[in-house]
């Protein structure tokens, strides 16, 4: 498993997942623990290392140029794309969706500590949450999406909570607090629910009778019917309800232009060639550096996408040597407050003869 994350995400899973991990762990349980293991460890790291290693190998004999240019532009875009305050992801309950009040609930300390049997159970999810919220609050740059490395940890927050609320409720040992947290939790979610017709409506019945005979397994049945629910009828229609992009065009449909079918593709000005186009026209595009190298790649005719009309962006003295055909635009943003990098006008440059 270690191997295949490296291969998908790179490092990523390793700082924000890993690393809290371990330290909490070590913590809680002492370096003997890891340290009597340490037999399978070594297997485990050499395993690792074969199945995670060799295309980072492969790239790198072969490719050297490349992996150069993309290793610098992501290292420098950790460092100045997207950057948010420290505190940006203090918020992080929110980004679990449904699961926000119980997530929020498992981070009362002194509630949890008084009440769940297994403690340092509770602790190393608690303290393994926190730890993945601060190593990616002290990176630069912020996104939503970061935060799902503690969302894997914040659900062992919320199974112990709801093991325990399964135990008193069933022996009649709940307090007022158990009570109260737990009529919060669902009652809101219910609440919510009503104001949806259908089968929404028929998951809201569902909540509100588990809430009343306290049965956390109809809870959980009824949270993630409305999970599926939103995610089948809701989700899809998202992007026309806060308005799509009449300009859309997708520029998959380079792949159907037959005058540029056999010509290499290149890339020029701010914003690069995003890897989702790559993928969308199904052919290399190397970007073309024009500062540094001012002649043209190649002696004959190559294709060229760029944000901005070629006469925009190139110089003077190139646009001397070559003749340019812009054959059309994409627009390539699903929403109406789109990004330039995803606007590309499609060039013919040739060399003039």
């Amino acid at each position: 498993m270690l191997g295949l994350s490296f291969l998908s995400k790179g490092p990523v899973a390793f700082y924000s997942v890993l690393l809290p991990f371990l330290i909490t762990y070590i913590f809680l349980f002492g370096r003997k623990s890891i340290i009597n293991k340490w037999q399978p460890l070594l297997v485990g790291l050499f395993i690792f290392l074969i199945i995670s290693f060799w295309w980072p190998a492969y790239i790198y004999f072969m490719h050297p140029e490349e992996l150069a240019a993309v290793t610098k532009l992501e290292a420098g875009s950790w460092m100045n794309r997207h950057v948010r305050p420290f505190w940006y992801y203090w918020n992080f309950p929110i980004q679990s969706g449904i699961w926000t009040l119980f997530i929020t609930t498992c981070l009362i300390f002194p509630y949890g500590l008084k009440r769940f049997d297994e403690q340092k159970g509770y602790r190393l999810a608690l303290f393994w949450t926190l730890g993945s919220v601060i190593l990616l609050s002290l990176l630069p740059e912020k996104k939503d999406r970061y935060l799902l490395p503690a969302l894997l940890s914040s659900s062992f927050l919320v199974s112990y909570y709801l093991n325990y609320l399964s135990i008193v409720f069933k022996e009649n040992k709940d307090d007022k607090w158990d009570k109260l947290l737990f009529n919060m939790n669902v009652l809101l979610i219910a609440s919510v629910t009503f104001a949806i017709p259908f089968l929404v409506e028929a998951t809201c019945f569902l909540l509100i009778w588990a809430w009343r005979k306290k049965n956390i397994l109809r809870a959980l049945i009824g949270i993630a019917l409305l999970t599926a629910t939103f995610q089948s009828l809701i989700f899809p229609h998202v992007g026309k309800i806060f308005g799509s992009n009449p300009d859309f065009r997708n520029i998959r449909k380079v792949r159907e232009m037959t005058s540029i079918n056999t010509l290499n593709y290149y890339s020029i000005g701010e914003g690069g060639f995003r890897i989702e186009l790559v993928w969308e026209v199904g052919k290399d595009v190397t970007p073309w550096n024009f500062e540094q190298r001012p002649e043209i790649p190649e002696n004959n005719a190559i294709a060229v996408f760029s944000s901005q009309l070629p006469t925009e962006i190139l110089s003077k003295e190139i646009l001397e040597k070559i003749d340019i055909e812009v054959l059309d635009f994409y627009d390539y943003n699903r929403s109406r407050n789109g990004k330039p990098r995803f606007k590309k006008y499609v060039s013919i440059i040739m060399p003039k003869k």
